[in-house]
């Protein structure tokens, strides 16, 4: 073995002692950046109405626990009905558009201008014509993560290979199979794509859903955090907390299944 191969031998991480600084690599630098805050909140004697340390936000979660976590499965099922709607409204009008260029140069400007109107002008729209109801809360999380679902799916599906659409129309495939049977394998990956963005984008559309619909009768998190904002700085950073988390958690789980699926799909294709 010559020297340089001794070198490059020496120098690789096994995989077992990879997998494992993989997992504890994150939790020692969140120890870290915890361990700091807290001592910096001590060392600065620092308000907890302005910067609450990690233990009092521990302390305002087990105050608050049964409030925090009503609030936190309400908006999971707000979030994870809007994300279930943008997915299948969006690819359907995706499947519209991509059916001629006079449809998408169309209508296509008009969905742009419908992503482009301000959230905090469409909700109180959407309160007065639906109420202070779990389904607009749906929809104002929908209205905020369809359009990476569209744009991308739409993509997907113009983005066929000239050869294979030249192979279906020579075989006189009818405009049903080429969409059902070239169309659709093709957008597969641009369309999990948009799922992932759009996973995260409809955990803060049910946010700013609960923060206008919410109420004393039915919390989401988006209202608890309107809510303590000026009492409870602590319990007010949980909610931070645990929204970071379920979008983070919504974003992982649509990619690992995203991730399944494609691999199954290239595998039947095979």
């Amino acid at each position: 073995m010559t020297q340089t191969a001794r070198s490059t031998t020496r120098g690789r991480v096994p995989a077992p002692a990879s997998r494992i600084l993989a997992v504890l690599g994150p939790i020692l630098v969140l120890c870290a950046v915890l361990v700091g805050w807290q001592a910096l909140v001590w060392l600065r004697d620092i308000p907890k109405f302005i910067l609450p340390g990690p233990l009092e936000i521990l302390r305002s979660v087990q105050a608050d626990g049964a409030r925090l976590q009503a609030a936190t499965w309400r908006t999971v099922a707000e979030a994870g009905s809007g994300l279930g709607v943008s997915l299948l409204v969006g690819f359907l009008l995706a499947s519209l558009l991509s059916q001629a260029k006079w449809i998408r140069a169309s209508f296509m400007p008009y969905v742009l201008i419908f992503q482009t109107v301000p959230i905090i002008g469409v909700a109180p729209l959407l309160i007065t014509w639906f109420g202070n109801t779990f389904s607009t809360v749906v929809l104002i999380s929908s209205f905020i993560s369809i359009f990476p679902v569209i744009s991308n799916t739409t993509t997907g599906l113009i983005s066929v290979d000239a050869a294979h659409l030249d192979l279906f129309r020579l075989n006189r495939a009818t405009r049903w199979q080429i969409y059902w049977y070239l169309q659709v394998p093709t957008s597969l990956p641009l369309f999990a794509a948009g799922a992932r963005i759009a996973a995260a984008a409809s955990v803060l559309g049910a946010c700013v859903g609960d923060y206008f619909v919410g109420s004393g009768q039915q919390e989401g998190l988006g209202f608890l955090v309107f809510q303590a904002k000026d009492r409870d700085a602590g319990l007010m950073f949980a909610t931070l907390l645990v929204l970071t988390i379920i979008g983070f958690l919504f974003f992982s789980l649509t990619t690992a299944i995203c991730r399944v699926a494609l691999l199954r799909w290239e595998d039947q294709r095979l």
